[in-house]
């Protein structure tokens, strides 16, 4: 690969294309003023972007970063139920936005990325991951048939800087004998054990999840080991945010989603005396209330319209052999 370039030109849309509505990173630096002043900026930046490059150093400001602790689901005393928001200077953004761009041009090009990567990738998204294994589940309910889930999670994954994975890794499998889907499930895991310990990275058992998604009355249900610990069968699947049942339907998902929603209007309309409308217009985008009222999960959308809507015009999908047991 060449040496990553960086332009007048490219530092000059990076900035036009700043949201001025994020916030600043450590050094106080507004994305309004970056953007405003663009044209006079861009060839500063330029050099400074290419002397940091050359040079492998970067500001120290660069390396700090505003940290804002948002809990996830769980005890909130314990602390590791909290996903840390860090919030860095915008120039290194910038300056990591370009050469990230170079990088992944390459990458796509030469094809060293796996088809079956799907965040981080121009044209897809992790809503694309989550229509493809629906459909794949969908196929086995409808053929009376069986495919068993496994949903994986790694611990701290954003601490282990060696090697990174999607939060989850799911895979079904479908054999004529039960038993041989058990072995090859757990042949799998233990796969995906080894590279963990080769790699930095430790999976949580407790947010490992299994479940059958088939339309029988009476479904096979397994307990593969991983490590040393058997993995008990749910009715359904939590996974991308979306709570999928095992028979692949969201009724569920939707109807938490619904409560969510109207827990949060109880609070604001019970506040709305102490807000102006303009006020409590801004909080209630703020809390995503509309998007949590959607009758879609929200990483369906816009996949339609992506990689998945591309694999169904050229009819792959419809071509995958459908699962069955």
């Amino acid at each position: 690969m060449a040496d990553i370039r960086f332009t007048q030109c490219a530092v000059r849309k990076a900035l036009f294309s700043l949201d001025v509505n994020k916030s600043s990173g450590p050094d106080g630096i507004s994305p309004i003023v970056l953007k405003v002043r663009a044209p006079e900026l861009a060839p500063v930046l330029t050099r400074l972007f290419r002397h940091s490059y050359v040079l492998g150093v970067v500001p120290h400001s660069w390396k700090t970063a505003l940290v804002h602790p948002i809990p996830k689901k769980g005890d909130r005393s314990d602390p590791s139920n909290y996903r840390p928001i860090a919030i860095t200077s915008l120039l290194c953004k910038i300056m990591e936005s370009i050469i990230n761009r170079q990088l992944m041009g390459y990458l796509e090009e030469h094809q060293l990325i796996s088809d079956r990567q799907y965040g981080f990738r121009k044209g897809r998204s992790a809503g694309d991951l989550l229509a493809l294994l629906t459909h794949r589940w969908a196929q086995a309910v409808e053929s009376r048939g069986e495919a068993l889930g496994v949903s994986l999670d790694i611990a701290k994954a954003f601490d282990r800087h060696k090697a990174l994975l999607s939060n989850n890794i799911s895979r079904d499998h479908v054999d004529e004998c039960r038993n041989k889907l058990v072995s090859e499930i757990e042949s799998s895991l233990v796969k995906i054990s080894d590279w963990g310990g080769l790699n930095l990275v430790q999976f949580n058992p407790s947010k490992t999840q299994v479940c059958a998604f088939t339309a029988k009355k009476a479904p096979f249900v397994a307990s593969p080991l991983f490590g040393n610990t058997h993995i008990c069968a749910k009715p359904n699947m939590g996974i991308l945010g979306v709570d999928i049942s095992s028979i692949v339907q969201f009724g569920g998902h939707l109807e938490s989603k619904a409560k969510m929603a109207s827990k949060k209007l109880g609070v604001l309309n019970r506040a709305k005396q102490y807000f102006k409308p303009a006020h409590r217009l801004k909080l209630y985008k703020a809390q995503s209330i509309a998007v949590q009222t959607s009758m879609l999960p929200r990483n369906f959308l816009g996949s339609m319209q992506g990689y998945v809507g591309d694999r169904y015009a050229q009819g792959s999908m419809a071509e995958e052999e459908k699962p069955s047991l």
